[in-house]
């Protein structure tokens, strides 16, 4: 059986002995295209050798993915047969949280080979990955300016007045929302302003304190 040659997107390893040149290519696929998959018991050319797979060898190779790819990515790993028996290993994945990485460091993807990523290119991801994070906080919320905490509002507004860091004449509240950015359109927040000034209390943290060292009281 022969599952054609090695892409951007796919990726053979004779066996688990190349777990770690694995998972870095879990990364780069990441990196490169937000999903792959990778098979163990598969020569370079795509001819399946088999790979021995016992009792706990699937759970050890979950684990592994889980431990060392950061952050967690969705995975399934699960072993596959030929029609003569020959026993290998699929491990399909996807994620859009990049960048990945593998034992700590970052790789991409180039046709079939994994390259680890220079300085300039991961602080690019980092940057393209907060630029994303600014298009949630403009999408609709869905909740209506109705539900603006109007008390709140107030409070913020005086308070950075006296600090003189805004200078906003209004006291139409939906002006206001307005020119800070925070509405969706005339009837309805931005995600933004959702979370800073609706009373539906949309952010919430739980604390606790505990009786001892331990969490058990």
């Amino acid at each position: 059986m022969n599952l054609g040659k090695e892409t951007e997107y796919l990726e053979f390893k004779r066996s688990l002995s190349e777990t770690k040149e694995g998972l870095c290519s879990i990364s780069a696929m990441l990196n490169k295209h937000h999903k792959g998959t990778l098979y163990f018991g598969v020569k370079d050319n795509g001819d399946v050798v088999g790979q021995d797979i016992g009792k706990d060898t699937l759970n050890k190779l979950s684990l592994d993915i889980s431990e060392f790819i950061r952050p967690v990515v969705y995975y399934e790993v699960e072993q596959k047969n030929t029609r003569e028996g020959i026993s290998f290993i699929e491990v399909t994945f996807h994620g859009e949280n990049t960048p990945y990485s593998a034992y700590g460091r970052y790789y991409l993807r180039f046709h079939d080979e994994d390259r680890q990523m220079d300085n300039e290119t991961l602080r690019k991801y980092y940057l393209d990955q907060r630029n994303d994070y600014s298009k949630w906080e403009k999408e609709n919320s869905g909740v209506s300016v109705d539900d603006v905490d109007c008390a709140l509002l107030d409070k913020y507004i005086e308070k950075a007045k006296q600090k003189k860091r805004i200078s906003i004449e209004s006291e139409n509240p939906i002006a206001v929302l307005g020119k800070l950015g925070l509405l969706y359109d005339e009837k309805h927040l931005n995600n933004a302003g959702n979370v800073l000034f609706s009373k539906n209390d949309p952010v919430l943290m739980k604390l606790a304190i505990f009786a001892g060292e331990t969490r058990l009281t």
